[in-house]
């Protein structure tokens, strides 16, 4: 293997950065049965997500993040996997988003009730 990375530097270069992006991109990798590992911020603008989206690659974004991403380059933000412009509703976001927001609410108006007694 020294001789192929002697003899192909430049080869030797793009393999270990996909390597790289292989290993970071498992750092991000979705378990489907805990949601407590899912995501709380866009991957791009490490902010709240506002629309989140799912690549078939698993990995999730706000809805125009990762359109402005998709009209730079084809592939996955996270990585680099081909998205082919599918970017789906990420449901198990929007629900867990949903269900904080309840409990807020819900904390809030039992608060409201114990400052009334």
């Amino acid at each position: 293997m020294i001789v192929a990375i002697i003899s192909m530097a430049g080869n030797w270069n793009v393999n270990i950065k996909k390597e790289h992006n292989d290993q970071e991109a498992a750092n991000y990798e979705i378990d489907r049965d805990d949601e407590n590992d899912l995501p709380f911020a866009c991957f791009i603008c490490r902010e709240s997500f506002q629309n989140p989206v799912v690549t078939k690659c698993k990995h999730y974004f706000c809805e125009k993040c990762a359109l402005q991403h998709y009209k730079k380059t084809k592939r996955c933000f996270v990585c680099s996997e081909q998205t082919f412009g599918v970017f789906n509703p990420a449901k198990d976001i929007i629900k867990r988003m949903k269900d904080q927001k309840n409990k807020s609410d819900e904390k809030v108006k039992a608060d409201e009730e114990v400052d009334d007694t």
